[in-house]
Order: C-alpha cells, then structure tokens, then sequence
C-alpha cells in the first residue's frame, strides 16, 4: 500500500520543475518506503505512518471512532530529537501536524464527509502522576486551531499536576 504512493511520489518527482517541489517529492517517496513496513526514524515518518496505518483501520473496518490515540506521547521523541539534530524547526513540524489533521477531514464514508469522530488524547500522566505535557502537545492544540477543522477531535487528560500553559493554549483557541 504504502510503496504504491512511493511510486506516485516518484513518477511526480520525474515531471516537477520546482526543485523544491521536486525535493519535497522525492523525501515523500523514501518516507513511504520506509513506512510503516519499518519504524519511523523522522517526525516526517512517524506522521507518514499514523496516517497510513490510521488511513487502513478506516479502510478494513467502515471506521467510526477510530482514534489516532496518544499522538503526543508516541510521537514525541521523534520529534525532540529531529528538533535537536535541527532537521526540522517547531514551524515545519507544525506544518507536518497541521497536514495530518487535514488528511482525517478527507476520510469520508458513502462519498460524503460526515463525523467519524477520530480523536486525538493529549497530555496525561505518567503512572507516577507525572504530566506528559510536552511540545508535542501544544502543537497539536496550535494545529487544531489553524486548520479549524471538526476531525480530529482532540481530547486533553486532565490530571492535577498538568501544565497550566496547555490549559491556557486550549482556552485560547
């Protein structure tokens, strides 16, 4: 499944004349050979992967409530280490969190869009009453926000050690 958009990416990739389309292209296919057949070693992967094993649970089973789950927590370390390795900024892995929630709003059932009630759970605890909030987590809030989108839902753990600046981003928006 995951090869035939790498192939895609590829055949678009050979007509691009932006180079950066083209770049861009090119770094979509190597993401979808690499998942989610293998684990992701990017944020850029990890999202290519939730999307295509989110994508095949919707497919397999006429999905209502299927849930993306703990995105933040999964998610997360890839993210902080691409960040430390400076191959993405909090701007481009906004963008890659922005275009995932995007590509819930195109699953649709009978071709036409309705709620399927895909959810995202945020922050937490940890089994030592620990929060989990993380950057992750306010991204997640900042993309619900910017896309405006009812998909997916997003769903905080409230605990009473969370941090109060999540509380804050979600009353922002």
């Amino acid at each position: 499944f995951a090869h035939r958009f790498a192939d895609q990416a590829e055949e678009l990739a050979a007509s691009e004349k932006d180079e950066r389309r083209k770049k861009e292209l090119l770094a979509i296919s190597a993401n979808c050979r690499r998942v989610p057949e293998h684990p992701a070693q990017s944020f850029w992967q990890a999202c290519q992967a939730v999307w295509f094993i989110h994508l095949i649970m919707h497919i397999e089973q006429n999905g209502f409530s299927i849930s993306l789950g703990r995105f933040d927590q999964y998610a997360y370390p890839l993210l902080k280490k691409d960040l430390q390795r400076e191959v993405l900024t909090e701007d481009s892995a906004l963008e890659l969190v922005e275009s995932l929630f995007m590509k819930c709003m195109e699953i649709t059932l009978g071709g036409t869009r309705i709620s399927l009630t895909q959810t995202i759970t945020l922050c937490g605890s940890d089994v030592y009453g620990n929060d989990m909030t993380n950057l992750l987590s306010f991204l997640c809030v900042k993309a619900d926000r910017a896309t405006q989108l009812v998909q997916p839902s997003l769903i905080i753990r409230w605990h009473q050690n969370i941090e109060q600046g999540i509380i804050d981003e979600v009353l922002e928006a």
